[in-house]
This record gives C-alpha cells, sequence and structure tokens, in this order.
C-alpha cells in the first residue's frame, strides 16, 4: 500500500519538465528557511532548483548536503559532513532563484533529506525531507 501511494503521489508531482519533487515545506533548526523548491532531472542530471522567493538569513559557509537522515533526526550543531552527509554545492545566495547540480555518481533515492549547514560554524540552518520513493 505505502509503495502504490508514494508512487501515485510522484506520478502526480511529476510534469513534462521533468520535475520529480516540489514542495515548499522547510524544516527549521537554528534559522528560518522559506520559499519554494523542486528536484528537476534534464537530460540524465538531477538539479535542486530554488525558486525566486526563496530566503533565509545569510551566513559565513552555508553548503548543501544530501543526507541519509530525516530532518526530525539532525541535530542542532551536527556536522552533517561528517555523518554520512554528500556536499552537492556552497549555496550561492541567502536569497532568490538558484539551481544546483547533484553530483552525477549520487543515488537520489538512497538520500532522505536536503540540508542547509554552516560548515564554519557547524550550525543547520534547516532542510528539506525528501520523498520516500519505496
Amino acid at each position: 500500500m505505502k509503495t502504490t501511494v508514494l508512487t501515485l503521489l510522484l506520478i502526480v508531482m511529476t510534469n513534462a519538465e521533468g520535475i520529480a519533487q516540489k514542495g515548499n515545506q522547510w524544516v527549521d533548526k537554528v534559522y528560518s528557511i522559506r520559499g519554494n523548491w523542486s528536484v528537476q532531472k534534464e537530460n540524465k542530471e538531477m538539479y535542486f532548483v530554488l525558486g525566486g522567493d526563496f530566503y533565509t538569513l545569510a551566513g559565513p559557509d552555508l553548503k548543501l548536503y544530501l543526507s541519509q537522515k530525516e530532518m526530525s533526526e539532525i541535530n542542532n550543531r551536527d556536522a552533517i559532513d561528517k555523518e554520512g552527509g554528500v556536499y552537492v554545492a556552497s549555496l550561492k545566495s541567502n536569497k532568490g532563484a538558484q539551481k544546483y547540480k547533484f553530483p552525477p555518481d549520487v543515488n537520489i533515492a538512497d538520500y532522505k533529506s536536503l540540508v542547509i549547514h554552516c560548515q564554519k560554524f557547524s550550525v543547520v540552518w534547516g532542510g528539506i525531507d525528501l520523498m520516500d520513493e519505496e
């Protein structure tokens, strides 16, 4: 039953442009994050896309990581990069539309969340839970 429901949800959320997941629900940890996001497939490459309404507090060393943990399992000050996370990119800006290519050797389905993390001070800003595709 879980597989059928999640498969139907993924089909409903996928459109002609190849958007696999989208939403605007952020899990705040230390700082507030808001705005739309999507995971898109273009020419066999996967991208994380932030909408024009994206906003969070600026930080000195904000980076995006894929994590094998759900956001509820990630505590403040967790060093995501040292707990099985995969570095995606440095955040280009704390606001506005942005696009990040996932590493080509990474299977997005193996990860449960995408996290904004200040590496310099080991602070988790927050993140999103990715859909379970099982």
